[in-house]
């Protein structure tokens, strides 16, 4: 039996039947999966969850990935989100292009079945800063279209605020790590360790992490600066 002693309780019964379902469906090619993320610590808050997790194979079969999907469907209900798909070669071999990716499975997993492939992970700080710095110009830019498909309705900027916050946090935790950090933080504690680290003051990020409803103009704004100022930080690095 796994131990889901880290994970809320409403959500261990789906968790353990699916992953009966995935350990049954893959056979010896299912070689382990892992939760990782807000599930772990206890502060998956989002409506609806997104409960995120890493399902290792021997090798990829996409039949099997097709059957899997038609059973995983009946478990978005309660959260489950689509696993990513690796197997031990490509874990190893994507620490250089993805290492903020690998980094927030390293900090926060607990595994339902399998080997723990997580542990002894390493990154060269070189390719973390150059991520960070990639990933904070892809949200400046997401957010400069995202307001031009916005059209003007501040309700649909909410929706936009949303989608970026999870991979904002995930590179905020990247810049802490080349810091020195490497255990995860919560959200509020990132950004004040951020904030300390770069000497900058961010209520544009703040503010969007502190509320779902929809942003007015001037919070839209502050965040688009936030980001710009991280920007310009972490390239002097």
């Amino acid at each position: 039996m796994p131990d889901l002693t880290r994970i809320a309780e409403p959500h261990r019964e789906p968790i353990r039947k699916f992953g009966a379902q995935l350990q049954g469906l893959a056979a010896e090619n299912g070689l382990g999966w892992t939760l990782y993320g807000a599930i772990v610590e206890g502060t998956l808050e989002r409506k609806p969850p997104s409960i995120q997790s890493v399902l290792m194979l021997q090798g990829i079969d996409l039949d099997l990935l097709r059957r899997l999907g038609a059973v995983g469907r009946q478990y978005g209900r309660f959260g489950l989100a689509p696993p990513l798909v690796m197997t031990p070669a490509f874990l190893n071999s994507i620490r250089d292009t993805f290492p903020l990716e690998l980094i927030e499975i390293q900090q926060a997993y607990s595994i339902v079945f399998g080997p723990d492939y997580s542990h002894d992970l390493e990154f060269d700080d070189r390719d973390v800063r150059l991520q960070c710095e990639r990933e904070l110009d892809v949200v400046s830019i997401g957010l400069r279209q995202g307001l031009l498909a916005a059209s003007g309705i501040e309700d649909h900027l909410a929706l936009l605020q949303r989608d970026w916050l999870r991979g904002l946090l995930r590179i905020l935790r990247g810049m802490l790590w080349l810091k020195g950090q490497k255990a995860r933080l919560p959200a509020d504690r990132v950004v004040s360790e951020i904030e300390r680290t770069v000497e900058l003051l961010l209520p544009g990020i703040r503010r969007a992490l502190a509320t779902s409803s929809s942003p007015s103009w001037e919070a839209f704004h502050q965040l688009h600066a936030d980001v710009t100022a991280l920007g310009t930080a972490v390239d002097g690095w």
